[in-house]
């Protein structure tokens, strides 16, 4: 079984919390995030990291909506997955209705 975190980008903030899943959990766990965030001065910093899928950002909308695209965004609503609590991620909607379709467990965190 695989576990999947979607993320907007992995800001270094976040790399501690996701090197110790990965620790615990090994090879089935990845973070799946593009780039950048909606304000384009927060950076992803995970790509040497084995956990990190990389996804495309396409902010649309005057940089107020996101589309995730790209490979690592295939089946991320066979396991269990973790997405982000902002409304403003349009593929979020749409895993997560995925997913409850399907029975997976599906969680979304924020702060």
């Amino acid at each position: 079984m695989s576990y999947t975190i979607l993320q907007t980008c992995v800001p270094s903030y976040r790399l501690a919390v996701f090197d110790a899943l990965a620790a615990q959990l090994g090879e089935s766990f990845r973070v799946v995030a593009g780039d950048r965030f909606f304000d384009s001065s927060i950076r992803t910093v995970a790509q040497e990291r084995s956990w990190f899928r990389p996804c495309e950002n396409r902010f649309v909308a005057g940089n107020r909506l996101l589309w995730q695209s790209g490979p690592a965004m295939r089946d991320l609503a066979r396991g269990p997955l973790v997405v982000e609590a902002n409304p403003r991620c349009l593929r979020t909607w749409l895993l997560l209705g995925e997913a409850r379709r399907r029975g997976v467990p599906a969680a979304v965190w924020g702060h």
